[in-house]
Formats: structure tokens, sequence, C-alpha cells
């Protein structure tokens, strides 16, 4: 009886380690997502401030009023925090020139 109680406590436990095994590989696939996107999200923020830097330095042309305001965000261990850049510009027309 004794002996009985052992096999399938030893069958319970392989069956749990299964269990533990299976959750271990779906989380190693979604921490490699997150890391993707976290990447993702990384390289369009270069981009951005890229193209930002080329607008302030007068990609346009004229007057034009660039405010960047900037948010961070913070996640869990997995990766680095991220920072969220949004910028917003606006165009002024010049003054007309007075009549003379």
């Amino acid at each position: 009886r004794l002996q009985g109680q052992i096999v399938f406590q030893n069958y319970k436990m392989k069956a749990l380690r299964r269990s533990i095994d299976d959750g271990e590989a779906q989380i190693a696939v979604m921490q490699n997502k997150l890391r993707k996107a976290i990447h993702d999200v990384e390289e369009a923020e270069e981009r951005s401030a890229m193209q930002e830097t080329q607008l302030v330095r007068g990609g346009r042309g004229g007057n034009s009023t660039t405010r960047i305001t900037t948010r961070r965000v913070y996640s869990s261990s997995i990766g680095p925090s991220t920072t969220i850049r949004r910028s917003s510009v606006t165009q002024r027309t010049p003054a007309p020139a007075p009549a003379e």
C-alpha cells in the first residue's frame, strides 16, 4: 500500500514538472515578444528624434514653432524603461509687410 502511494506521488510530481516546464516555455516566448516590441519602440523613437531634429533645423522653412514633450514609461525588470516623445509643429505665416 505504501509503495502504491509512492508511485502515485511520483506520477503526480512528474505531471507537475511537465506543467512547470510548459509554463516556463510560454513565459520565454512572451518575454521574447516583449523584448522585440521594446526594441521596435526604441527604433521608432530614434527615427522620430532624427526627424524632429531635421524639422527643427529647418526642414520646412518659414516661421515654425516646435514643442517636444517627453513622458517616461517604466517597464518591469525585463527591459529598460522607455521614453515616449511627442512633438507638435505649428506653422506660423509671417506678418504681412506694411503698405507704403
